[in-house]
């Protein structure tokens, strides 16, 4: 004799699969080998030294994400954080520059290259 099938159990067990199935996924692709931000720290290097800031900023901001470690800084992270601030404070967009050195002393509260930079900042408002 033919038994029934437990259609909530077998319902339940597929999307138990697809879940763990796509958690492992998403792991895999976090724990990826970095990609290298060296080119693009390069171009903008290449771009501040022309003087197109804005270009520049844009292109820290791709080293800064392919420098991150999964979704954690890293001191490489950090530097170039750093330089997008600096780049926003060539731009003139002080808040940007200032926000970018605090996210800098967030991620890491003994960077000294940021912090300084913040003091320097602030006294020459002063």
């Amino acid at each position: 004799m033919a038994q029934r099938l437990n259609k909530k159990l077998v319902v339940a067990l597929t999307v138990a699969g697809m879940l763990i199935t796509t958690a492992a996924a998403v792991i895999m692709i976090m724990n990826l080998a970095p990609r290298d931000p060296g080119p693009a720290a390069e171009e903008a290097a290449r771009y501040a030294e022309q003087g197109d800031y804005e270009k520049a900023r844009e292109f820290y901001g791709r080293a800064y994400r392919r420098s991150l470690s999964g979704s954690k800084a890293t001191p490489e992270s950090n530097k170039y954080l750093t330089l997008i601030g600096d780049m926003c404070l060539a731009e003139g967009d002080a808040r940007g520059a200032i926000g970018s050195w605090r996210a800098v002393t967030t991620n890491d509260p003994q960077n000294e290259p940021a912090q300084r930079k913040i003091v320097e900042f602030m006294l020459e408002l002063v």
